[in-house]
């Protein structure tokens, strides 16, 4: 979560399945206001250095929504599986291997 002042601009759901060891981002939300400013790009970085440093989680999965892909491919997500509707939005599942070198993408994570 990101503040300023008494607000939040910015929020990453992080989560574990039920099956221990499957870790997940959702909700990735940045302000309308606060927008086009890296704030994505930062808690992005956030969320996955979190996990991949202080979790030792080995994957993340993520659920894009389709116009996104870009973005998050940025930071290594590959997708796979079929396109399918979330709340009527097309959305593709991606991973994020620890173990899987990333590409120098100038997003900033440095993980592997």
């Amino acid at each position: 979560m990101m503040h300023h002042h008494e607000s939040i601009v910015a929020y990453t759901r992080v989560y574990e399945e039920r099956q221990a060891g499957t870790w997940h981002i959702g909700r990735v939300v940045v302000r309308k206001d606060w927008r086009l400013k890296g704030l994505g790009k930062k808690i992005m970085n956030q969320s996955i250095n979190f996990l991949f440093t202080k979790q030792d989680v080995e994957l993340i999965l993520i659920s894009a929504q389709e116009y996104l892909l870009k973005f998050y491919s940025d930071f290594g997500f590959e997708a796979f599986g079929e396109a399918y509707l979330e709340d009527g939005i097309p959305h593709r599942a991606m991973k994020l291997d620890k173990k899987k070198p990333q590409p120098d993408n100038n997003c900033g994570n440095s993980h592997s």
